[in-house]
């Protein structure tokens, strides 16, 4: 069993082993590790992880042969059977899952072997999905509300953890480490009154909202366009609705691209309607560069969106509501600026936040709460 960290008086610090089982994408990934990364109580440590991320250097990766990689069953398989053997072997101070299923199970089962500390990163469709669903829901929630910490991306996700059972004293929001060198504001003419950035999907992002909203608008303002940017399985779909609202002309598809600053920079309005959420990269992308935003108001959202001030939040599945705020600034310059401004001040106090390591805090915080420094 490894033993407990002493927090020395003394220059020595801390020399924390750390192992981290973790999904998403590589940029998603590295936003959430940079700051473990950076942390000074951390020596070393393992990642498991589907495919390798780069600008890592405190951890050893730990991946399937690259001929497993394109089947997410048998690299989740192989997380499985190497979990218990690393475990033994690299003795961690604390097993750390990023996103509940698999990764936060098999850090609890790193945990059980090694006897470390067990501590769980959740975001938005672990908490408002997963863990909300009657049976198998209740069966995770029973073993990984064990977790010494469990940190979320803000006040939403923490209330809705504690009305599961989540002891409140266990559970912290993080901030991650987003890269934001590349979001500077340029002189670029708008093309899009509106842009959505992310994944295309029909239950979580409820894109066809956005496509009747657009619907709406065209009918006071014909020329409003918008940009649809990302892939996934509901774009089919999306196009043939977008041809039976004979939207050819207002709405484009773009697919997924790299050079999303210069997408943002050429659009007006960031405009989300999820479903559910935590704290929303794409949003904390436009705010660096001056977008306002009109966005549901689910998961933790209204942490950094403040309504009237740098966006609108809408509590609401009707497309009107959508068109009425989106127009509401469009139509007045003065509003539009001064949300457009206030949204710049919002993406200077992240990046703030950035340069001055609270990710790195944050993380530090989630050690002492786990309980590994005394």
């Amino acid at each position: 069993m490894p033993s407990k960290i002493n927090e020395r008086k003394d220059d020595t610090k801390p020399r924390l082993r750390v192992a981290v089982w973790a999904g998403l994408s590589e940029k998603k990934c590295l936003e959430k590790l940079r700051g473990l990364d950076a942390c000074e109580l951390v020596d070393s440590g393992i990642l498991f992880r589907r495919h390798p991320v780069g600008r890592l250097k405190k951890f050893r990766q730990i991946c399937p042969p690259s001929i497993f990689r394109s089947s997410a069953v048998l690299s989740h398989l192989f997380a499985l059977l190497v979990t218990i053997p690393w475990c033994l072997r690299f003795q961690p101070h604390v097993c750390v899952g990023i996103s509940l299923l698999p990764h936060s199970v098999l850090a609890k089962l790193g945990q059980i072997f090694c006897r470390a500390k067990f501590v769980t990163w959740l975001i938005g469709t672990d908490i408002y999905l997963h863990l909300a669903q009657r049976w198998w829901g209740k069966l995770l929630r029973s073993r990984i509300a064990s977790a010494s910490c469990t940190i979320t991306m803000g006040s939403g996700s923490n209330r809705m953890l504690e009305s599961m059972g989540w002891p409140s004293r266990n559970l912290i929001v993080g901030r991650n480490a987003y890269d934001l060198s590349d979001y500077l504001e340029n002189q670029a003419e708008k093309q899009w009154d509106i842009i959505y950035t992310g994944r295309l999907d029909r239950a979580h992002k409820r894109i066809s909202l956005l496509l009747q909203a657009v619907a709406e608008m065209r009918t006071s303002c014909p020329s409003v366009r918008c940009a649809i940017v990302g892939k996934g399985p509901d774009r089919k779909r999306l196009e043939g609705i977008c041809n039976s609202l004979r939207l050819h002309s207002n709405v484009e598809f773009l697919g997924f691209r790299p050079d999303i600053p210069e997408l943002l920079n050429k659009s007006r309005i960031l405009v989300m309607t999820s479903a559910w959420e935590g704290l929303p990269s794409s949003i904390v992308e436009s705010f660096a560069l001056g977008l306002p935003v009109v966005v549901a108001d689910v998961g933790d959202i209204s942490d950094i969106v403040i309504n009237g001030e740098n966006g609108i939040l809408i509590n609401s599945v009707c497309p009107a509501e959508y068109a009425r705020a989106v127009l509401k600034i469009l139509e007045s310059p003065e509003t539009y600026h001064r949300m457009s401004y206030s949204a710049k001040k919002a993406g200077e106090g992240l990046r703030r936040e950035i340069d001055n390591g609270f990710s790195t805090a944050r993380w530090q915080q989630a050690i002492v709460k786990a309980g590994l420094l005394e």
